[in-house]
Formats: C-alpha cells, sequence, structure tokens
C-alpha cells in the first residue's frame, strides 16, 4: 500500500484519529497564545454534536471540552 500524507494549514493547532486533543491546555495558552472563553467552548460542543447528528451524550462532550486542558497538563 501507498503512504499517504495530508498537511493542512489551520490558525491553531488541531488533532486527529490517534492523537490527543485538549482545550485550554498549558501548551495551547502559553505556546501559541489560544485561550478558548466558555461561550467558544459551548459552540465547539455544539459543532460536535451537531457533527454527530446530535446523537451523542452531551454531557460528555462537554466534560471533554472543559476538563480536558486541566488533564493534558496534569499528562504532560
Amino acid at each position: 500500500g501507498a503512504s499517504v500524507v495530508w498537511v493542512e494549514k489551520n490558525a491553531g493547532p488541531i488533532t486527529w484519529a490517534g492523537e490527543m486533543g485538549a482545550y485550554n491546555s498549558k501548551v495551547m495558552n502559553e505556546k501559541y497564545g489560544i485561550h478558548y472563553t466558555q461561550e467558544e467552548k459551548n459552540e465547539i460542543i455544539n459543532d460536535i454534536c451537531r457533527y454527530g447528528s446530535y446523537e451523542v451524550d452531551q454531557r460528555l462532550i462537554a466534560q471533554w471540552v472543559n476538563e480536558s486542558g486541566r488533564t493534558m497538563d496534569w499528562y504532560t
């Protein structure tokens, strides 16, 4: 099989399958200067739920978006 690489330019860090994603981690804040307000995080939660046709556990998505930065800080 062929090896395929996909490169995409974005304004900030993103994640894809097999990677860990976190919102408002120290690395995101200090290295990239990105900090999401609660309003922005609520929009992200809604977008993720919409992508899943609202057949996802919104509480679980919200927990990930709201707590992932602190968890990543602990992990790293």
